[in-house]
């Protein structure tokens, strides 16, 4: 165990080598006790568990080294969910209880530490959401413009701004969507992560992941072609030469951009 364990961890912090190896034993006979401990060892984020490991012992320059790694991600992550200066306050509790109540114990080197340190925020900015919506009954809806005539508004809009508008009316469909799936789709679109590195995020499948995002989209293009034609006097059809789902994917990619932006 000690060799597989030096060869993955850079030993900078006052835990020895020696003392983390039986840590790392303990970790794998409770994790998988019919597995060999420095088989499961070498399947694990050894550097990253160590770092953890040295945090949650209270080594303040291992601590250090986390927040100058991670604190900065763990705002941005917030931010994915919430706005200012919810989403600062929701990083800040976050980082004190990783730190003060130890609770950065809890990662056993399984992922990446960035990951893991991903799905902690989101759900702690998921559950800040859902209060939000429960006080406040909900985001209003933007109030519908006046429509124009269909056949002046088309020789009016160059392809750019008939782009420009459908990246706003997907920005504003995914605003009205749910704190979970705001994060699916941003996590996909904007992060540009695939579906098995967003599962643990999400505590979700693959396949679960899958049905659910072709779902949103397609219930996007809905709300969409809804807004088009509520707001501009015309079917969102009108604005682009197709909205298949491939469409689709290049319309929500800018529209997660300008919906973190906003």
């Amino acid at each position: 165990m000690r060799a597989v364990v030096a060869a993955h961890v850079h030993a900078r912090f006052a835990l020895g080598i020696d003392e983390f190896s039986r840590g790392v034993i303990d970790v794998a006979v409770r994790a998988a006790p019919d597995v060999p401990p420095s088989d499961y060892a070498s399947r694990l984020s050894l550097d990253d568990l160590y770092l953890a490991a040295a945090c949650a012992a209270g080594d303040e320059a291992a601590w250090a080294e986390c927040v100058t790694r991670f604190r900065a991600f763990i705002r941005d992550f917030a931010r994915r969910v919430l706005p200012e200066p919810a989403c600062t306050d929701v990083a800040d509790e976050v980082i004190a209880d990783l730190w003060e109540r130890r609770k950065i114990a809890r990662f056993e080197g399984r992922s990446t530490l960035r990951s893991w340190l991903g799905a902690v925020v989101s759900h702690a900015a998921l559950n800040a959401a859902r209060a939000r919506r429960a006080r406040h009954g909900g985001d209003a809806l933007e109030p519908a413009r006046e429509p124009s005539d269909p056949h002046d508004l088309e020789q009016e809009i160059s392809d750019r701004e008939r782009s420009g508008r459908v990246t706003a009316l997907f920005a504003a469909a995914i605003a009205e969507r749910s704190p979970e799936e705001r994060l699916l789709l941003l996590l996909y679109y904007d992060d540009g992560l695939t579906l098995d590195e967003i599962g643990p995020v999400l505590r979700a499948s693959k396949a679960v992941l899958s049905r659910r995002l072709k779902r949103i989209r397609e219930e996007l293009r809905d709300a969409v072609d809804a807004r088009a034609r509520r707001e501009l006097g015309l079917p969102a059809q009108a604005l682009v030469e197709s909205l298949d789902l491939a469409r689709v994917d290049l319309d929500l990619r800018a529209a997660c951009r300008l919906s973190v932006e906003r």
